[in-house]
């Protein structure tokens, strides 16, 4: 065979060889493609499950939080309840008549501010402050028989809390509770009060 008849005929190596190329590429990049897709379809989905699960157990310890703050709070409150009641009940009728005695009697209370940072206080029956246990004082001689709760322990005989609102002594945000302090037939002839400012620490800021 001679060179020119070589020539007329394609090499076998040659033969469909960019074409074959470039299918196998195609195939390739294709299967490539689908892998990727799947990957990232596959961490969409779980980055899904992952972020709902987890903002569902968020939830649920948000409100198991809040639910046990509650609980602590209402605790502490009916603590302090407790206490003003039980203070209420021990001053004696003939005090009330002795500002010293009544300021001796509170003095002798020594967790009255660990109960009440905003102090603990004796009105008379017409809501006079007589005797003050307080870090700021100052509260001796002032009306507060038309605020909430000296007037219903004053009028209506009975343990109260009252709303939150501005003191007009100490002037700070606070809410007090007041028992009312009884004579020998019953009758009520002042008011224990303790203060919780909420403006300083309190019990309220070590439970949240």
């Amino acid at each position: 065979m001679n060179a020119q008849e070589r020539s007329t005929h394609p090499s076998p190596r040659g033969a469909g060889g960019p074409l074959a190329r470039s299918l196998k590429l195609r195939v390739t990049l294709f299967t490539l493609a689908i892998f990727v897709i799947s990957l990232w379809t596959l961490a969409w989905t779980a980055t899904s499950m992952l972020r709902s699960d987890m903002e569902g157990h968020g939830a649920d310890q948000l409100e198991a939080a809040a639910t046990l703050g509650s609980a602590k709070i209402d605790e502490g409150v009916r603590e302090r309840l407790k206490w003003i009641s039980q203070v209420a009940g021990r001053v004696e009728a003939k005090a009330m008549g002795d500002p010293k005695a009544l300021q001796k009697f509170l003095d002798e209370r020594i967790v009255a501010l660990q109960l009440f940072n905003g102090g603990v206080f004796v009105t008379n029956a017409d809501g006079i402050a007589l005797a003050d246990v307080s870090r700021k004082g100052g509260r001796i001689g002032v009306p507060y028989g038309d605020r909430e709760p000296v007037s219903a322990a004053l009028a209506e005989g009975r343990t109260a809390m009252g709303p939150v609102m501005v003191g007009p002594v100490h002037k700070v945000a606070a809410f007090a509770i007041a028992a009312p302090v009884r004579d020998g037939d019953g009758r009520v002839v002042g008011s224990v009060v303790g203060v919780v400012n909420l403006v300083e620490d309190s019990f309220i800021d070590r439970i949240m």
